[in-house]
């Protein structure tokens, strides 16, 4: 994967590495056409310098097309390479060589002798070398002339411009081209040579004028045509000199063994990293060609595989232990996830990645924060280009998965980060909110059991103080949807997933989901145990059922009935909502079970139907409901 390594002549500078000879490039001797200069005839735009960082060109006229002398076919076909013609044969050669992949155009062909480099236009065609007219867009890098694309940077020529035997002029490229550019192009449009494939891992730009000039000298030692003086050298982003610093003892201590920083030295200074010194201590100065050296650990390599991986000593490591334990955020997963596996939830793990296009399919409003997601620079496709804001989506396709592969009752959850940026271009780190999404679907499937759910995962990290608030999303069913608020704070949504949204994935079931911020409910938890006494007095029952209007929240009656019992009202529970016969339109039957007791006596039966009766009364006044026997 070493690119310098893909060539002839990388492969003789670790050899002569490996066994301590000197290596020296070959130097390259033009016979230039003095009469005639390049810089009359050709012009050379870059409008992309990010995805293009310099393209040399040199013009070859009086060009005689014929087959390439043998020796030169059989090294090519040696390296299953196809010989062509003498031209192209060339371009090949050099590549082989040095590593350069080169192309060459029928400079005849193009127009106003203008060479473009730039990203393709949205739609654009180009018909390539192998007779396929290829769609471009704006994401690739093509090399085009005034009027249309030439070639598609680093990947293939177009078949306009290709080497023909009434070529008598051609156009040398020698250009470098970004690596994820051509890496995406290659892999969208379905091509992959051997240009690309160097492409993609990255080549060194000072090769660019060294491989023209060899491919210009062979073309002369073969006859092939005379080459015009000087050449169009664009070298928009010269590459920044690098140091990169380095501890001999570290080294040592990362390797397991002494060298001596003598050898070390000298190791580097073979591999051409050459070593300094400063106040800060050594450093190597990076040749453009060995852009993987980045860190004190690239040198510790470098030097391990020279000195030799069999000098290596095996040894045992050391046998020190230290005790651990879990941290208090792993202690509340567990307890988050051990909850929810016991009322039958599975738990999933999906990509942190996803499309632009759930957002129109959760019907996120365009204005919505979570509309502002991380782009990633080299994602592996269209469906996996942004960082996730939310977990609904990756949840929602497990959903249809499972859906279709007839599973009746789906209970899922899944613990994982959304990525919310500070602001857009990234500048700093995004918050990585610890989140976790709940989905139920299936023949017990609504609201109450997923609340339900909730109420005991919150109860098992112990959490209170929490209450569901009527809310209005788009993503969820109107009216069918609320708020889990704490302590005033929005902590999560839970409800009924809208049925554009389900159509939108296809799903023909009710999907009930609920996301919350486990970062915000994890600073709540109490992990304080309490402990009191065993009651020593009965508690007594009571039921209490209410006819009120929709849009009346139960948490709402909760609260009031709490409020009026008092200290001797020890529990109150929901146990049924009811719709239909005997219920006035618009209106809705809510039951709850209430439970007194008083620590210090036993209540009489008088006591707890005046508190019971004093509940019924503020509530009906409240909440202008009318009581159900």
């Amino acid at each position: 994967n070493r690119p310098d390594c893909l060539s002839i002549v990388g492969i003789a500078r670790e050899t002569a590495v490996t066994f301590n000879r000197t290596f020296t490039l070959p130097k390259v001797v033009l016979q230039e056409d003095a009469d005639k200069d390049v810089d009359e005839k050709v012009q050379v735009q870059i409008k992309d310098t990010d995805l293009c960082s310099r393209y040399v060109a040199k013009l070859i006229c009086d060009v005689k097309i014929e087959p390439s002398p043998l020796w030169m076919q059989r090294r090519l076909q040696v390296c299953g390479v196809r010989p062509i013609n003498n031209i192209v044969d060339i371009t090949n050669y050099v590549m082989l060589e040095l590593g350069q992949p080169l192309h060459a155009f029928d400079f005849n062909e193009l127009n106003e002798g203008t060479i473009v480099v730039r990203r393709a236009n949205n739609g654009e065609n180009i018909v390539t070398l192998d007779g396929v007219t290829r769609e471009l867009n704006e994401d690739m890098l093509i090399i085009a002339d005034t009027k249309e694309p030439i070639a598609i940077a680093g990947v293939m020529g177009g078949e306009k411009t290709e080497i023909s035997s009434s070529t008598q002029m051609i156009l040398l490229e020698s250009a470098n081209f970004s690596g994820p550019c051509v890496r995406r192009t290659s892999r969208k449009l379905g091509l992959r040579s051997e240009a690309s494939s160097r492409f993609e891992k990255g080549i060194d730009p000072n090769l660019c004028l060294l491989a023209a000039n060899r491919a210009c000298q062979l073309i002369e030692q073969l006859g092939a045509g005379k080459v015009l003086n000087g050449s169009v050298d664009v070298f928009p982003k010269k590459p920044c000199p690098k140091k990169v610093y380095f501890r001999p003892e570290k080294i040592n201590k990362t390797l397991g063994i002494d060298v001596l920083q003598d050898d070390m030295i000298d190791i580097l200074n073979r591999l051409e990293l050459k070593v300094e010194q400063d106040d800060k201590g050594f450093f190597v100065n990076v040749p453009t060609f060995r852009a993987d050296i980045e860190k004190e650990a690239d040198i510790a390599e470098e030097i391990a595989r020279i000195y030799g991986y069999d000098k290596l000593e095996a040894t045992l490591p050391e046998a020190n232990t230290t005790l651990g334990r879990l941290s208090r955020e792993q202690k509340l997963l567990d307890e988050v996830k051990q909850a929810l596996v016991y009322q039958g939830y599975s738990e999933i793990y999906t990509y942190s990645f996803m499309s632009p296009n759930v957002f129109n399919k959760i019907n996120i409003p365009e204005e919505s924060p979570l509309r502002k997601a991380i782009t990633l620079m080299n994602p592996l496709g269209e469906e996996h280009s942004i960082m996730r804001t939310t977990l609904i989506p990756s949840m929602l396709e497990v959903v249809l998965r499972n859906i279709n592969q007839n599973i009746k009752d789906v209970r899922l959850f899944e613990i994982a980060a959304a990525y919310i940026p500070k602001q857009l271009p990234l500048k700093e780190l995004p918050l990585e909110n610890k989140r976790i999404c709940i989905s139920l679907s299936g023949k017990d499937a609504d609201f109450f059991n997923l609340k339900r759910a909730i109420e005991v995962m919150l109860a098992s990290i112990k959490v209170s103080g929490y209450t569901f608030e009527r809310h209005q999303n788009n993503t969820f069913h109107p009216g069918r949807c609320a708020k889990i608020l704490l302590e005033g704070k929005d902590v999560g949504i839970i409800g009924e997933l809208h049925p554009d949204v389900l159509e939108n994935y296809e799903i023909d079931k009710k999907v009930y989901i609920a996301e919350m911020d486990l970062d915000l409910l994890f600073k709540h938890s109490s992990r304080t145990i309490k402990f009191s006494p065993l009651p020593k007095f009965p508690a007594t029952e009571r039921d209490l059922a209410l006819i009120v209007k929709d849009d009346v929240p139960a948490g709402h009656i909760i609260e009031t009935i709490k409020e009026i019992g008092g200290q001797l009202l020890e529990k109150v529970e929901l146990f049924d909502i009811y719709k239909g016969d005997q219920i006035p339109e618009g209106c809705k039957s809510i039951a709850f079970s209430l439970t007194f007791r008083d620590m210090k006596k036993t209540l009489t039966d008088t006591e707890v139907n005046n508190l019971h009766e004093k509940i019924k009364s503020h509530l009906a006044k409240k909440f202008k409901g009318d009581l159900r026997e």
